[in-house]
């Protein structure tokens, strides 16, 4: 299942997908309302604006998102 996050607000990217309660990682590897299946093993990507940026910066990889340390770190 796909799940979509935005943000009008600046925040924290980490915490929106790994560090909170109910972050999108978390979502993904532990899904509660999901049938049937008990992760979301594929790959995901996020895409993200910097101050002053004209086009947003992106990222995706066929990695779940669980495993991903590259873009954790």
């Amino acid at each position: 299942m796909c799940r979509h996050l935005a943000a009008v607000e600046p925040l924290v990217l980490h915490d929106a997908l790994f560090g909170a309660p109910h972050a999108l990682a978390r979502q993904a590897r532990h899904p509660q309302h999901q049938a049937p299946g008990t992760t979301n093993a594929d790959g995901w990507g996020v895409a993200w604006w910097e101050p002053g940026d004209r086009e947003p910066r992106q990222y995706r990889t066929v990695t779940p998102i669980w495993d991903d340390h590259d873009f954790k770190d």
